[in-house]
């Protein structure tokens, strides 16, 4: 053991600087744990620079700039502010869409508005801080090329995800374009890290082991179906709103049998017509997918097949939204009460968008449809007919 001199001292300085250590602070603290690390090392009749050598060898000196930085951002407040930030926003996303979609589930008030500001968050706010952060700490092309499909993927799958959650027109091709990218860009980009850091004795089972990982993911996509429990509550919903048809429609004609007008014949009329649309859009439906009734049973209920051809291809989905539109436009000229119109733009707003959606869904849709066709009736007609006693 002996203690380094200052020329040899000085020398490790300025080798550090050479290999990438431009920060004075920095280069201090590493010159003075390599000279540590050398003074326990050498004897009189060593070679200083033989036995330097062997230590950088043995820290690898290549990723010497690469400690620097890190340090560097360890000592950034706003870099590191930026982080706490990152995990911040992760843990309030989450949460909001853990919330909603347990209220999505139960039909609770308030579920839409969650899940669609806890996805806004995660793709505006923490999937950029996280792919940033990220690529600050490792910049490379290899680094960006990750930050950049990475967040282009997980951003159009979980906007896909929404969109499909919420009934919006578009989600399937978000979903897809996730997808691709995924299997085309992210998956190629992360096999080439791999290859780059792995032996190479570990190459071709790991790059199997990804290659299955990835087709499995992508066949789970594609065959997901409805559960039984899921069934139950939607034919439930189903059965309640036919149910709900009936009844409003009955009360409807019972305050017409005494009390009759042009106006009131011209509602059941429309309604009358309307309802025979989305019944006839149901059956053809049924008839599409071979089922007489539906039920926990039935085949195809998760199916898009029916739907796109019904609906998308036929035109249907568009009939059903501009009949709706237009008897609901003429139930509120009939009208005067303010109570009234609200009543009637709740039940007759929002009709959902057809956007190839599954079998089970659509049903369920245009007969909530039809019943608020005749709540909407029922209200109208109640006001017509109180106004002439």
């Amino acid at each position: 053991m002996r203690i380094l001199n200052d020329l040899e001292f000085d020398f490790i300085l300025d080798d550090l600087e050479q290999l990438g250590v431009t920060r004075e602070h920095i280069r201090l603290e590493l010159a003075d744990h390599i000279g540590c690390i050398l003074e326990q090392l050498l004897t009189h009749e060593s070679d200083f620079r033989m036995e330097y050598s062997k230590v950088l060898e043995s820290i690898d000196s290549s990723r010497l700039p690469a400690v620097q930085r890190k340090i560097l951002l360890s000592e950034n407040l706003k870099f590191q502010a930026m982080k706490k930030t990152t995990y911040v926003l992760g843990a309030i996303s989450a949460i909001m869409l853990v919330s909603g979609a347990i209220l999505k589930t139960n039909h609770i008030a308030g579920a839409s508005i969650i899940l669609t500001i806890g996805t806004f968050i995660i793709v505006m706010g923490f999937l950029p801080t996280l792919f940033y952060t990220s690529y600050k700490e490792e910049p490379s092309k290899l680094s960006f090329a990750f930050a950049a499909i990475g967040f282009i993927v997980a951003a159009s799958l979980l906007t896909g995800v929404l969109f499909k959650a919420m009934h919006w027109p578009g989600a399937n091709v978000l979903l897809l374009f996730g997808q691709i990218i995924l299997v085309t860009g992210f998956f190629p980009a992360y096999v080439v890290a791999i290859f780059r850091n792995v032996p190479s004795k570990q190459k071709i089972p790991m790059f199997i082991m990804l290659v299955l990982i990835s087709a499995s993911a992508l066949f789970m996509i594609s065959t997901i179906s409805y559960g039984k429990e899921f069934k139950e509550q939607h034919i439930g919903r189903y059965e309640k709103a036919n149910s709900a048809t009936n009844y409003f429609s009955n009360e409807a004609n019972a305050l017409t049998d005494s009390f009759n007008s042009s106006i009131i014949n011209e509602i059941k009329n429309r309604s009358n017509k309307l309802d025979s649309i989305l019944e006839n859009t149901k059956q053809e439906l049924l008839k599409e997918s071979e089922i007489d009734v539906i039920s926990v049973n039935s085949k195809h209920l998760d199916s898009k097949s029916a739907c796109y051809k019904v609906m998308i291809k036929k035109e249907k989905g568009a009939l059903i939204a501009n009949s709706t539109n237009a008897y609901s436009e003429f139930l509120l000229q009939s009208v005067k009460n303010a109570k009234t119109k609200h009543v009637v733009e709740t039940y007759l707003g929002n009709i959902p968008w057809y956007d190839n959606t599954t079998l089970l869904i659509t049903l369920v849709d245009i007969a909530e449809i039809q019943r608020n066709v005749r709540m909407a009736e029922y209200e109208a007609i109640s006001e017509l007919v109180t106004a002439k006693k």
